[in-house]
Parts: structure tokens; C-alpha cells; sequence
């Protein structure tokens, strides 16, 4: 199975189980399964891979928490083999407290960490800060801590999407 779709569910569905093998869910896949409270994965570079097709199609809005090996990810550490976070990857997952994206991300995608209203701390390691859009942190902008790399704090100041952080050290 490389996509899946709400017909997979019903609304009694309380957590949801997304295999490894998962490449793209699909647009309205998780709408009004409201009772989600949890997203179980058991790879965290495959999830920041999956293509999700617009609104509704990432659990976590409704979920909220993510489990990685039925343990839930508060401090969230992006995998260094991981190139790209897909867009939405972690959208309304308010159980973050913290990011860390490590030197090797080139590029991440709008809305990723969107109304993660739990994160007070973002950890960025890329030496060199491409534009994002203005999306990618919306509702933390101003509650969450930028942390950047020694001598990189006034690239990060004038790089879009970054620039919106209200604290950067």
C-alpha cells in the first residue's frame, strides 16, 4: 500500500496505525475523526516523506500526538538522512514541545509545523538559512525560541519565513 484514504476508517477511530510504506495520503483522508488521539509511526524519516494532499489529509490535525515506536514525541528530532520535510508533515501536532532540524534539511515544505502550539523551542543546525514560507511556524512565531548556529543569527533575521521568529538567540 503506497496511499491511503478515508475509506480505510469510520469515525469510531480513536488512533490510527500509518505503515512505513506510506508515500501520499489523500485530500480529506482524516475529515471529522474528531475521536483521534494519537498517530502511530515506526519511521520518522518516511514520515517526514509523505505526501499529504491538502486539507484534512494529515491525522495530526485531529490527533494532535505523534508516537514514534509507541512512544510519544515531544522533543521532536529530525532524522540527519532527511533532505526535505514534506509539507504538512507535522501540522496541529500540538504534543511538540521542541524541533531540532538538522544542517541537512534543504528544504521544508508550507504549513510543516503549522498550529504546533506546543513548541517553545525550534533548534535549527542549517549553516545557511533558504526561504520558507511564512506558513511553515504559524501560531509559534511568537511563543516558540529560534536557536540557530554561532554566526548565523542576522542571516536567519533577514531569510524568509525565519525572520518571523519574534526570538531568535
Amino acid at each position: 500500500m503506497s496511499a491511503f484514504d478515508k475509506n480505510h476508517l469510520d469515525d469510531t477511530v480513536t488512533k490510527v496505525v500509518i505503515p512505513s510504506t506510506i508515500k501520499s495520503i489523500g485530500i480529506e483522508a482524516f475529515v471529522d475523526l474528531k475521536g483521534l488521539t494519537g498517530v502511530y509511526i515506526s519511521d520518522l524519516a518516511a514520515w517526514c516523506n509523505i505526501s499529504f494532499i491538502g486539507t484534512a489529509s494529515n491525522p495530526l490535525e485531529y490527533a494532535h500526538h505523534l508516537f514514534l515506536n509507541d512512544t510519544e514525541i515531544t522533543d521532536l528530532i529530525i532524522p540527519d538522512d532527511v533532505k526535505s520535510i514534506s509539507t504538512r508533515a507535522f501540522y496541529g501536532c500540538s504534543g511538540l514541545t521542541s524541533v531540532t532540524i538538522p544542517n541537512s534539511v534543504t528544504s521544508i515544505g508550507g504549513s510543516t509545523f503549522k498550529n504546533c502550539t506546543g513548541i517553545k523551542n525550534v533548534y535549527s543546525e542549517i549553516q545557511k538559512p533558504f526561504a520558507i514560507s511564512d506558513d511553515v511556524f504559524e501560531g509559534i512565531y511568537t511563543e516558540a525560541t529560534l536557536t540557530v548556529p554561532v554566526g548565523t543569527k542576522s542571516a536567519y533575521q533577514s531569510a524568509e519565513g525565519w525572520k518571523n521568529f519574534k526570538n531568535i538567540v
